[in-house]
């Protein structure tokens, strides 16, 4: 890993993108926007993510585009550090203990994800009903 500076409002990955998804970043400071796409024009915040938190850690594990794209917060620069999708296999070979356990951290902060985003959808299926009764 490697530290790295992201200056404020700078844009550091984009949606879509299949060339650069080969790093993960672990915040150390700052504050990370994560938004996406949804029609011509409009976005979607999805999170903001603070320190301690991971970004990018789908596209190191599965090599897929990105899913949404990522900038630093406008009212600070973002510190992060850097572990490539080459330097995790390495680690993996060489410090299989340490390689488990971030492992583990990853897996753990994908199901939470999942978690999150299953219950946003039942809230949106929700207000969903709630229009079509009203109408």
């Amino acid at each position: 890993m490697h530290p790295y500076t992201i200056p404020a409002g700078e844009w550091f990955i984009v949606e879509e993108d299949s060339r650069h998804n080969d790093f993960m970043m672990l915040i150390l400071s700052g504050e990370v926007v994560v938004e996406s796409d949804i029609s011509e024009g409009h976005t979607l915040t999805i999170a903001v993510l603070k320190a301690g938190n991971w970004v990018g850690e789908l596209g190191i594990l599965d090599g897929n585009p990105r899913q949404a794209a990522c900038r630093a917060a406008d009212e600070g620069d973002v510190v992060c550090a850097i572990l490539s999708r080459q330097e995790f296999l390495d680690m993996l070979d060489t410090r299989t203990q340490l390689a488990a356990k971030l492992s583990l951290i990853l897996a753990s902060n994908v199901a939470h994800s999942l978690r999150d985003m299953h219950q946003k959808m039942c809230r949106y299926a929700e207000i969903q009903n709630a229009l079509r009764t009203t109408l």
